[in-house]
């Protein structure tokens, strides 16, 4: 679904589009696990959650930088990351 709905936004000029953005969309999800049984093979659960925390930051960073050159109101961006 999300594949088609990238792919039909990217319209006909820009085909490869809607595989590079969907496919770590697909890929993820099976690496999860994986990674998550190899750090419980050799850790305790709770870095799990410590794994996630760069991820975590890397996108509110990226966010703020896209937010940034939309040029919104003042108010815009802050009532975007409240909710």
């Amino acid at each position: 679904m999300a594949q088609m709905t990238v792919a039909r936004v990217a319209g006909s000029h820009m085909p490869g589009l809607a595989s590079a953005v969907t496919l770590p969309v697909l890929r993820v999800p099976l690496l999860g696990p994986v990674v998550a049984g190899a750090i419980l093979s050799v850790a305790s659960w709770r870095w799990i959650f410590l794994l996630n925390l760069p991820f975590g930051l890397r996108c509110v960073f990226h966010v703020l930088l896209f937010l940034a050159t939309l040029r919104l109101p003042l108010a815009l961006p802050g009532q975007s990351l409240s909710s």
